[in-house]
C-alpha cells in the first residue's frame, strides 16, 4: 500500500510539473485551467466517496458538469479580462472584487441548480441526505481549486510552492500519525485515520 501511495505521488508529480512546464511554455494558454479542472473532477469524486461512506447520498454527474461549466467560465473572463487573472495589477482591493464577484456569482448559481436539481430528481423527504453534502463538497472542491487561478497569474512557482508545501503537510501528518496516532479520529469515514 505505501508503495503504491508513493509510485502515484511520484507519477502525479512528474506530469503536474511536465503540465506546469507545458503551461508557461503556452503563454495564456489552457493548459493550467484544464489541469485543474480534471483535479477538481478527482476531488468531487474523492468527497463522493467519503459522503458514501457516511451514508450521505450525493449525486455525482451534474456537479461534475458545474465544474466544467465554472472552469470554463473563470477561463473565459480570464482572457476577456487579464485584471480578473491578475495580470493587470491595479489595486488588490479591484483583483479581489473581481475574483470573487464571477466566482461568487458561479458559486451562488451552482448552489441554486443543485437544489433544484436534487428537489426534481430525488423524494424531497430523502432531500436532506443528499443536498447538503453535495453543496458542502462542490462549493469546498470549486473555491479550493479557483483560488489556484489568481495564484498561477502571480507566477507558476507560487502554484508549485503551494502545492508542495500541502504535500509535505500532508506526509507529516500521515508519518506523526503512524508513529504516535492511537485514537480512531473517523473510523466509519477513513478507518486507518488516526
Amino acid at each position: 500500500m505505501f508503495r503504491k501511495r508513493v509510485a502515484l505521488g511520484l507519477a502525479v508529480s512528474t506530469g503536474f510539473l511536465l503540465l506546469a512546464w507545458l503551461d508557461t511554455a503556452l503563454a495564456a494558454g489552457p493548459v493550467f485551467h484544464i489541469l485543474i479542472g480534471l483535479v477538481m473532477v478527482c476531488m468531487w469524486l474523492e468527497v463522493c466517496g467519503l459522503s458514501e461512506r457516511h451514508r450521505d447520498e450525493p449525486m455525482r454527474v451534474l456537479p461534475i458538469a458545474l465544474i466544467v461549466c465554472f472552469v470554463a467560465w473563470d477561463y473565459a473572463v480570464a482572457v476577456r479580462d487579464p485584471l480578473c487573472a491578475g495580470e493587470l495589477l491595479r489595486s488588490d482591493r479591484e483583483v479581489v472584487r473581481a475574483f470573487y464577484g464571477s466566482n461568487g456569482l458561479a458559486a451562488a448559481l451552482g448552489v441554486w441548480v443543485i437544489c433544484v436539481a436534487h428537489l426534481l430528481a430525488r423524494d424531497p423527504r430523502r432531500w436532506l441526505r443528499g443536498a447538503p453534502a453535495t453543496i458542502a463538497g462542490l462549493l469546498y472542491v470549486w473555491f479550493m481549486g479557483a483560488h489556484l487561478f489568481p495564484i498561477r497569474a502571480m507566477g507558476m512557482g507560487y502554484v508549485l510552492a503551494l502545492i508542495a508545501a500541502a504535500k509535505v503537510g500532508d506526509a507529516g501528518a500521515f508519518f506523526v500519525g503512524r508513529r504516535w496516532g492511537r485514537r480512531r479520529l473517523s473510523p466509519r469515514v477513513s478507518p486507518s485515520k488516526t
